[in-house]
């Protein structure tokens, strides 16, 4: 492991830390949102990222997923 690998994977457990959200978690976290997004696109999940970045005020999750595709729905008849 090279000195910067060392120092990202540092920056990402004080992250989980201050966060108090496990990195269990998180991945339980990415799972669900790949699912609850297959029900709708198309897409690889073990392209799929997800980022926590945490501020002084809100802290936010950057979730990537690529698209490949839409698949068409039948759209129920207008009464």
């Amino acid at each position: 492991m090279s000195k910067e690998q060392a120092k990202r994977r540092l920056r990402q457990v004080l992250v989980y830390d201050r966060a108090m959200l496990s990195p269990v978690a998180l991945d339980e976290l990415k799972q669900a949102l790949i699912m609850a997004a297959q029900e709708y696109i198309e897409t690889d999940p073990e392209s799929a990222t997800l980022h926590l970045e945490l501020g002084l005020e809100a802290s936010t999750i950057h979730f990537k997923l690529p698209i490949y595709g839409i698949p068409r729905r039948e759209e129920p008849p207008i009464d």
